[in-house]
């Protein structure tokens, strides 16, 4: 039994749930030849529902055709069975239902699930379907099992209708927009990876007189595996103890290499630097000396003296003047004219715990003789 006029239903807002005979039994009656050409298959019975406008059970009657071949009248009906076929109506529902996942295992340990953040190309699902199934129908919900799982998750899922209670309806003759949903969920490797910062001694400090230490001492990272397995620490730049006066703390960027994402919430690290041990000491260096002047060339500069800082033992301190020192100016990258000109301080041989503290430049003038 094929129904017809099923759209004119749908334009009426009703659908036919039930059915009461998928099949009839017909007695035929007509000459040999005739009734030899039919068979189940190309016999059609349709049963029109065009004439109904409410829901409910209805009694409809059914048509019967005969293939081409088969003259008009030939054939006769003596007998069928049932003699109507009964239909329930209901009205039919379109709603949303949006759409959730139930999450079942877990990943293994080391392994970021990031649940939170969770992908969905479709987060309400448009269906239509009977008032009965459709006023117990709430949601959607999505089955993904975790277990195993090292990679990202990027995949078409189904999903299951279900009420209230999460519990499965009968969505036989629902239909929905669409049938499956592109899912994205981020699951990656975790690791602690500890902060470190490269330290250059100088500036008549070294190693016994310097305390550093880097707060937080680590954080958690995630990534694939191929991003992780070779990164040991994360390094937060370096540090020329030449350039730093005094014991200070610093802030420095966590910086990670792409692909890599910091889970601690931690974007910067603090690190504390502390001088002990050693004095400083101002001088004022008048004596110059111009190293790497091109042939053909003179250098002038109107500084009469720097004051240079000094850093070391006391006992050293104590014992050098101004006359240790020299500024020594560089003039192999210089151009003609006056710039400035770096300026490096060369302290006497004797004084080995001695450095200096800071950049010293001089503006100096480049002239041909």
């Amino acid at each position: 039994v094929a129904l017809q006029s099923e759209a004119l239903l749908t334009e009426r807002g009703l659908m036919i749930t039930a059915i009461s005979n998928e099949t009839v039994n017909l007695r035929l009656a007509g000459n040999r030849s005739d009734l030899t050409k039919l068979n189940k298959s190309n016999i059609r019975v349709l049963a029109d529902v065009s004439k109904i406008y409410e829901p409910g059970v209805h009694n409809i009657t059914y048509s019967v055709y005969y293939p081409g071949n088969i003259p008009a009248g030939a054939v006769g009906v003596q007998s069928k069975t049932p003699d109507t076929i009964r239909v329930t109506v209901e009205p039919r529902v379109t709603k949303e239902v949006p759409v959730s996942v139930r999450y079942s295992g877990a990943v293994p340990n080391g392994y970021l699930c990031d649940k939170e953040n969770i992908s969905l190309d479709t987060t309400v699902l448009l269906i239509s379907g009977p008032e009965s199934v459709m006023n117990q129908t709430t949601k959607a919900i999505i089955d993904l099992d975790l277990s195993n799982r090292t990679e990202t998750v990027m995949q078409s899922v189904t999903y299951t209708l279900c009420d209230d209670t999460d519990t499965a309806v009968d969505s036989r003759l629902i239909t929905k927009n669409t049938e499956q949903i592109q899912l994205t969920l981020r699951i990656a490797r975790l690791k602690e990876l500890p902060l470190s910062i490269s330290v250059v001694y100088g500036g008549g400090v070294t190693q016994q007189n310097v305390n550093i230490t880097v707060e937080p001492k680590s954080i958690l990272v995630s990534g694939s595996d191929n991003l992780l397995k070779d990164l040991t620490k994360l390094d937060l730049g370096t540090l020329d103890m030449a350039l730093i006066e005094n014991s200070q703390s610093i802030e420095s960027a966590i910086v990670l290499p792409a692909g890599v994402t910091n889970e601690s919430g931690v974007e910067k690290a603090t690190v504390t630097v502390e001088i002990q041990g050693v004095k400083t000491k101002r001088l004022l260096v008048q004596k110059f000396r111009a190293d790497n002047v091109p042939e053909g060339m003179k250098a002038e500069w109107s500084s009469r003296g720097i004051t240079v800082m000094l850093r070391g033992p006391e006992a050293e301190l104590n014992q050098i003047t101004e006359e240790h020192l020299t500024v020594v100016l560089d003039f192999s990258k210089a151009n003609l004219g006056a710039e400035t000109v770096n300026a490096a301080i060369e302290i006497a041989p004797q004084f080995v715990g001695v450095g200096t503290v800071g950049t010293y430049s001089v503006t100096a003038t480049l002239k041909t003789e």
